[in-house]
Protein backbone atom coordinates (compact mmCIF):
# COMPACT_ATOMS: atom_id res chain seq x y z
CA UNK A 1 0.00 0.00 0.00
CA UNK A 2 1.74 3.40 -1.14
CA UNK A 3 1.67 5.92 1.46
CA UNK A 4 1.22 10.00 1.16
CA UNK A 5 0.65 10.23 3.91
CA UNK A 6 1.46 10.21 7.66
CA UNK A 7 5.46 9.62 7.21
CA UNK A 8 5.88 9.13 11.05
CA UNK A 9 4.05 11.12 13.21
CA UNK A 10 5.34 13.54 15.98
CA UNK A 11 5.04 11.62 19.18
CA UNK A 12 1.68 11.72 21.20
CA UNK A 13 1.03 14.97 22.93
CA UNK A 14 3.80 16.66 21.67
CA UNK A 15 3.00 20.62 20.54
CA UNK A 16 2.75 22.04 17.70
CA UNK A 17 5.70 23.19 16.00
CA UNK A 18 7.09 24.84 12.91
CA UNK A 19 7.37 23.13 9.69
CA UNK A 20 8.38 23.07 5.97
CA UNK A 21 8.06 21.34 3.23
CA UNK A 22 11.23 20.07 0.34
CA UNK A 23 11.02 18.69 -3.33
CA UNK A 24 13.76 16.19 -3.05
CA UNK A 25 14.55 13.22 -5.31
CA UNK A 26 15.96 10.49 -2.77
CA UNK A 27 18.43 7.84 -3.23
CA UNK A 28 18.98 4.00 -1.67
CA UNK A 29 22.09 4.08 -2.26
CA UNK A 30 24.87 6.62 -0.85
CA UNK A 31 26.74 9.65 -2.13
CA UNK A 32 30.33 9.73 -2.63
CA UNK A 33 31.82 10.86 0.44
CA UNK A 34 28.22 10.37 2.05
CA UNK A 35 30.24 9.35 5.71
CA UNK A 36 30.76 13.27 5.80
CA UNK A 37 27.04 14.26 6.04
CA UNK A 38 25.75 13.66 9.71
CA UNK A 39 22.71 11.83 9.87
CA UNK A 40 19.26 13.41 10.41
CA UNK A 41 16.92 11.22 12.04
CA UNK A 42 13.67 11.37 11.06
CA UNK A 43 11.46 8.81 12.42
CA UNK A 44 11.09 6.76 15.89
CA UNK A 45 13.73 3.69 15.73
CA UNK A 46 15.85 5.28 12.93
CA UNK A 47 18.66 2.91 11.23
CA UNK A 48 18.07 2.89 7.40
CA UNK A 49 19.33 5.73 5.75
CA UNK A 50 18.12 7.55 2.81
CA UNK A 51 19.92 10.17 0.86
CA UNK A 52 18.08 13.16 -0.56
CA UNK A 53 19.26 15.89 -2.59
CA UNK A 54 17.48 19.21 -2.15
CA UNK A 55 15.86 20.38 -5.20
CA UNK A 56 13.21 23.40 -3.47
CA UNK A 57 12.05 24.76 -0.35
CA UNK A 58 8.07 24.40 -1.20
CA UNK A 59 6.68 26.12 1.80
CA UNK A 60 7.49 27.19 5.05
CA UNK A 61 11.35 27.62 6.89
CA UNK A 62 13.63 25.16 7.86
CA UNK A 63 17.77 25.09 7.26
CA UNK A 64 18.27 23.15 3.89
CA UNK A 65 18.89 24.67 0.65
CA UNK A 66 18.48 23.91 -2.96
CA UNK A 67 21.41 21.63 -4.34
CA UNK A 68 22.16 20.54 -0.53
CA UNK A 69 23.01 16.45 -0.16
CA UNK A 70 21.49 15.02 3.00
CA UNK A 71 21.53 11.95 4.50
CA UNK A 72 18.37 11.32 5.97
CA UNK A 73 17.71 8.40 8.37
CA UNK A 74 14.35 6.09 8.87
CA UNK A 75 12.51 3.43 10.76
CA UNK A 76 11.64 1.54 7.75
CA UNK A 77 10.83 2.07 3.91
CA UNK A 78 8.14 -0.10 3.62
CA UNK A 79 6.18 2.01 6.63
CA UNK A 80 7.69 5.32 5.18
CA UNK A 81 7.00 4.63 1.65
CA UNK A 82 5.24 1.20 0.88
CA UNK A 83 8.45 -0.53 0.10
CA UNK A 84 11.78 0.75 -2.42
CA UNK A 85 10.40 1.97 -5.05
CA UNK A 86 11.29 6.08 -4.25
CA UNK A 87 15.16 5.66 -5.46
CA UNK A 88 15.82 8.20 -7.82
CA UNK A 89 12.23 9.69 -7.77
CA UNK A 90 11.20 13.26 -6.72
CA UNK A 91 9.52 13.91 -3.89
CA UNK A 92 7.38 16.05 -1.12
CA UNK A 93 8.74 15.44 2.43
CA UNK A 94 7.50 17.75 5.25
CA UNK A 95 8.97 17.60 7.88
CA UNK A 96 8.07 19.44 11.78
CA UNK A 97 10.34 20.14 14.54
CA UNK A 98 10.49 18.06 17.15
CA UNK A 99 10.67 17.76 20.80
CA UNK A 100 14.18 16.88 21.01
CA UNK A 101 14.51 16.77 24.45
CA UNK A 102 11.82 13.79 23.93
CA UNK A 103 12.85 12.24 20.81
CA UNK A 104 16.20 12.66 20.53
CA UNK A 105 15.94 14.33 17.10
CA UNK A 106 15.58 18.05 15.49
CA UNK A 107 13.54 16.94 13.04
CA UNK A 108 9.92 14.78 12.65
CA UNK A 109 8.89 13.40 9.21
CA UNK A 110 4.61 13.62 9.16
CA UNK A 111 3.98 14.19 5.73
CA UNK A 112 5.29 12.28 2.72
CA UNK A 113 3.91 12.68 -1.06
CA UNK A 114 5.11 13.14 -4.68
CA UNK A 115 4.76 15.08 -7.70
CA UNK A 116 2.79 14.12 -10.67
CA UNK A 117 5.53 13.47 -12.80
CA UNK A 118 7.01 10.66 -10.54
CA UNK A 119 6.19 7.51 -11.75
CA UNK A 120 4.42 4.97 -8.73
CA UNK A 121 4.01 1.55 -8.32
CA UNK A 122 0.95 -0.57 -10.25
CA UNK A 123 -1.78 1.43 -9.01
CA UNK A 124 -4.84 2.56 -10.72
CA UNK A 125 -4.77 6.50 -10.46
CA UNK A 126 -7.48 8.64 -11.21
CA UNK A 127 -5.74 11.93 -12.66
CA UNK A 128 -8.13 15.30 -13.18
CA UNK A 129 -6.41 18.45 -13.99
CA UNK A 130 -7.72 21.69 -15.77
CA UNK A 131 -5.32 25.10 -15.44
CA UNK A 132 -3.14 25.23 -12.63
CA UNK A 133 -5.23 22.38 -10.56
CA UNK A 134 -4.81 18.94 -10.54
CA UNK A 135 -6.09 16.23 -8.35
CA UNK A 136 -4.80 12.83 -8.46
CA UNK A 137 -6.36 9.68 -5.88
CA UNK A 138 -4.93 6.00 -6.06
CA UNK A 139 -7.01 4.05 -5.78
CA UNK A 140 -5.17 0.12 -5.46
CA UNK A 141 -4.05 -2.39 -7.73
CA UNK A 142 -7.23 -3.18 -9.66
CA UNK A 143 -9.02 0.41 -8.97
CA UNK A 144 -11.23 -1.21 -5.97
CA UNK A 145 -9.64 0.75 -2.98
CA UNK A 146 -8.93 4.08 -1.96
CA UNK A 147 -5.82 4.97 -0.77
CA UNK A 148 -3.88 8.75 -1.06
CA UNK A 149 -5.38 11.62 -2.63
CA UNK A 150 -3.50 15.06 -3.34
CA UNK A 151 -4.38 18.30 -4.97
CA UNK A 152 -1.84 20.13 -6.88
CA UNK A 153 -1.67 24.09 -7.32
CA UNK A 154 0.86 25.21 -10.21
CA UNK A 155 2.28 21.87 -8.86
CA UNK A 156 2.83 21.97 -5.72
CA UNK A 157 0.32 19.89 -2.86
CA UNK A 158 -2.20 21.98 -1.97
CA UNK A 159 -3.91 19.19 -0.32
CA UNK A 160 -2.15 16.46 0.88
CA UNK A 161 -4.45 13.62 2.07
CA UNK A 162 -3.77 10.39 3.72
CA UNK A 163 -5.02 7.21 3.43
CA UNK A 164 -6.49 7.59 6.55
CA UNK A 165 -8.02 11.08 5.56
CA UNK A 166 -9.47 9.52 2.47
CA UNK A 167 -11.12 6.85 4.40
CA UNK A 168 -12.68 8.96 7.23
CA UNK A 169 -14.15 11.15 4.79
CA UNK A 170 -16.41 7.89 3.41
CA UNK A 171 -15.92 8.52 -0.48
CA UNK A 172 -17.77 6.72 -2.86
CA UNK A 173 -16.57 4.70 -5.67
CA UNK A 174 -18.31 3.26 -8.88
CA UNK A 175 -17.25 2.30 -12.13
CA UNK A 176 -15.34 5.17 -13.00
CA UNK A 177 -16.75 7.38 -10.73
CA UNK A 178 -15.19 9.21 -7.26
CA UNK A 179 -16.71 11.30 -4.80
CA UNK A 180 -14.82 13.14 -2.14
CA UNK A 181 -15.93 15.57 0.38
CA UNK A 182 -13.21 16.54 2.81
CA UNK A 183 -13.81 19.16 6.16
CA UNK A 184 -10.15 19.74 6.09
CA UNK A 185 -8.05 19.74 9.20
CA UNK A 186 -6.11 23.15 9.86
CA UNK A 187 -4.13 22.12 12.48
CA UNK A 188 -2.23 19.74 10.54
CA UNK A 189 1.82 20.46 9.17
CA UNK A 190 0.89 19.02 6.25
CA UNK A 191 -1.65 20.87 3.74
CA UNK A 192 -5.21 19.15 4.35
CA UNK A 193 -7.80 22.16 3.82
CA UNK A 194 -11.58 21.64 2.87
CA UNK A 195 -12.45 20.37 -0.39
CA UNK A 196 -15.33 18.56 -2.76
CA UNK A 197 -14.42 16.58 -5.95
CA UNK A 198 -16.02 14.63 -8.06
CA UNK A 199 -15.61 12.51 -11.04
CA UNK A 200 -17.34 10.81 -13.31
CA UNK A 201 -15.22 9.07 -16.49
CA UNK A 202 -13.92 11.57 -18.08
CA UNK A 203 -15.21 15.27 -16.42
CA UNK A 204 -14.37 16.19 -12.80
CA UNK A 205 -15.34 18.74 -10.81
CA UNK A 206 -13.18 20.27 -7.67
CA UNK A 207 -14.18 22.78 -4.89
CA UNK A 208 -11.21 24.44 -3.00
CA UNK A 209 -10.84 27.95 -1.09
CA UNK A 210 -13.96 29.10 -2.30
CA UNK A 211 -13.01 28.49 -5.76
CA UNK A 212 -15.14 25.87 -8.54
CA UNK A 213 -12.56 24.11 -10.91
CA UNK A 214 -13.76 21.73 -13.85
CA UNK A 215 -11.49 19.11 -14.80
CA UNK A 216 -10.20 16.84 -17.71
CA UNK A 217 -10.02 13.70 -15.75
CA UNK A 218 -8.09 10.10 -17.38
CA UNK A 219 -7.49 6.78 -15.61
CA UNK A 220 -4.10 5.57 -15.80
CA UNK A 221 -1.65 2.66 -14.43
CA UNK A 222 1.63 3.03 -12.22
CA UNK A 223 4.63 1.76 -13.70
Amino acid sequence: MLPTFLGALPPKGAQAASSCTLRVTLYNEPFTKANKLKPIPLTFEAWFGVWARVLQVVRGSCPFKPGEKLAFVIHSPSLTFGGYWYDGKDFFLTLQKSDEKTTGRKWDLVGVDWPLSTKFPNFLALVCGAGDYAVRALLGPKGESFSSLTVFRQGVPLASLSLLDVGRAHPKLGSHRYELHYRGDPSSPVPKPALDFTANKKAGKLIIDGKETSLRCSWRKGE
